[in-house]
């Protein structure tokens, strides 16, 4: 977070060139992600970070490093969600996902007794520029059973994290006030939360639910409201800052994509999204109401700046990813 408010699709800088240093190994061909998995569990290696060809493939080596190697430290590194050349910033959830993995990975390098850490990512995510490490040291709000909740606060601290004050929350980054319930969607969470509280503000419930359902699905001691901004950029650093002494692996076909994405952000015309007229709204505000007469639409929060402008600022940079 910097002094001017949380910036959003900053963290797409882009760089020039594609060599990353270290300990590269690439396959001479894309081999099955179950493969994969075992050579780097059998590897013997305290830190890795794995470069693959796509998101869907980065979720599957995730899964399964998980669920095989419970004791290590398995972050999946999203890539934005915002095409380069985009004049809409990041969703909310994507900005959740990516804030989270790279908070974990903080958090698990600066702490000794961490076993082995695995970071995987897409070609694309890997051919951007982040916050640096240290950005990510701030923990985000939590809401637990028996805390005392500051109602008249709740709009300052939805602004300082990224969300969206609204009358009724459908996507991740909204928070609404009802009585004494707040429902709020954690950016990096699959489902929203209810809080309900006493007439002394006393948190007495918090229960996960069903967006579209509205059914209860799990009662919960806490909730952890994920940051749905991203902290400012600065001069940005490569991936490798984040996991430094890491072994590095490639797909084979990393490097073609990761081309073929700069060449794209290097030539790409700005794009101009058609929105809702309530996307645009600044967090801590509230949705008009005569919106609602269209059914909710996927957007992002206003302060985030465009991936475009955010590409185009480092264009002149030309540092390599190192």
């Amino acid at each position: 977070m910097g002094a001017n408010g949380p910036t959003g699709g900053a963290m797409l800088k882009r760089t020039d060139h594609i060599d990353l240093p270290g300990d590269t190994r690439a396959a001479p061909a894309t081999l099955p992600t179950a493969i994969v998995v075992a050579e780097l569990l059998t590897a013997g290696i305290d830190r890795a970070i794995l470069v693959v060809e796509d998101e869907a493939r980065a979720e599957a080596i995730a899964c399964l490093a998980e669920g095989f190697a419970p004791a290590m430290t398995v972050v999946h590194l999203v890539a934005s969600d915002a095409l380069p050349g985009d004049s809409a910033p990041p969703s909310a959830a994507n900005v959740g996902r990516r804030v989270e993995a790279l908070r974990r990975l903080r958090a698990a390098t600066a702490t000794a007794s961490t076993g082995p850490i695995l970071l995987v990512l897409s070609a694309e995510a890997s051919a951007v520029r982040y916050p640096a490490p240290a950005a990510f040291d701030e923990a985000p709000p939590v809401f637990r059973v028996g805390d005392t909740i500051d109602i008249a606060a709740l709009p300052a601290l939805a602004e300082t994290i990224g969300y969206t004050i609204d009358d009724r929350v459908d996507e991740p980054g909204e928070i609404a006030i009802r009585g004494s319930v707040v429902d709020l969607f954690p950016a990096d969470r699959a489902n929203p939360a209810r809080i309900e509280f006493d007439d002394d503000s006393v948190i007495t419930e918090i229960r996960s639910y069903d967006p579209v359902s509205q059914r209860s699905l799990e009662t919960l001691d806490a909730v952890i409201v994920g940051r749905a901004c991203e902290p400012d950029l600065g001069d940005g650093v490569a991936i490798t800052e984040h996991l430094p002494d890491a072994a590095l692996h490639f797909d084979p076909l990393v490097a073609d994509r990761r081309t073929r994405f700069l060449a794209l952000a290097a030539t790409a015309p700005r794009r101009v999204r058609s929105r809702p007229r309530w996307s645009t709204r600044a967090p801590g505000t509230r949705r008009p109401s005569a919106a609602r007469a269209s059914p909710p639409t996927p957007r992002s929060n206003a302060p985030r700046a465009s991936s475009s402008g955010a590409i185009r600022s480092a264009r002149s940079a030309a540092s390599p990813v190192r």
